[in-house]
């Protein structure tokens, strides 16, 4: 079995060293996202589209390592 951090690297180094990740919808929000990253200046990204949790820490990982 993978760790999180072997899946995900960029993803890691982000919650370790950058910000951190809220996971799940918020029906109050008004934008409902199953993913967002977040640092000390607020929101950096959102996953808007993805339909299961895969899909959005995939879309996370990418955006990550385009920032990199």
């Amino acid at each position: 079995m993978n760790s999180f951090s072997t899946l995900y690297p960029n993803l890691s180094y982000w919650i370790e060293s950058q910000g951190y990740m809220e996971l799940g919808i918020d029906d109050d929000a008004p934008i409902s996202s199953l993913l967002t990253l977040i640092d000390a200046g607020g929101v950096v990204w959102q996953d808007e589209s993805s339909e299961t949790l895969d899909e959005a820490l995939n879309k996370a990982e990418a955006f990550l390592k385009t920032q990199s």
